[in-house]
């Protein structure tokens, strides 16, 4: 496998970790200060990481600070992450409408749900988007590739 297809279909444990906690920081800043415009920021990055190979904005400044700080290389497999940054930005996105029309109880609610699964990210390295795709999309695309397969007789 090149680099580039290592590129492609795998990304960094270090740098995954480290953009959860910018999420953390940027959320936990977002349901604060009831500012949409910085939630809704925060769903444009996600959709950058879930929809793209473009870097997001959360994504360059976790580069500057790895390469500040250098550190080992994990490489992970990126689908999970890919699939689990949807979800966020499904979730960022909802956060940016309650706060844009001030449904604080609902908007604290999706804020603590991002704010949490990014603390176990960043400080656990557990990936709940993660889990959910082992759950539903791995089985699913396991069963598409095997009804393709016929066995030789």
């Amino acid at each position: 496998m090149n680099n580039e297809q290592l590129k492609r279909f795998y990304t960094d444990k270090t740098t995954v970790r480290l953009t959860a906690f910018f999420v953390f920081i940027t959320t936990g800043i977002a349901v604060a200060t009831h500012n949409y415009w910085l939630a809704w920021l925060l769903s444009f990055d996600f959709a950058l990481r879930a929809f793209t190979y473009f870097p997001s904005p959360l994504g360059l400044a976790v580069k500057s600070v790895r390469s500040a700080i250098p550190w080992n290389q994990q490489p992970v497999f990126a689908a999970p992450k890919k699939f689990a940054a949807g979800i966020g930005f499904v979730m960022a996105l909802t956060l940016s409408a309650l706060l844009f029309f001030s449904a604080t109880i609902a908007a604290y609610s999706i804020g603590s749900i991002l704010l949490t699964c990014a603390l176990l990210e960043s400080a656990f390295s557990i990936c709940v988007g993660c889990y959910v795709y082992d759950i539903v999309v791995a089985p699913l695309a396991n069963k598409r590739n095997t009804s393709n397969y016929s066995s030789p007789r």
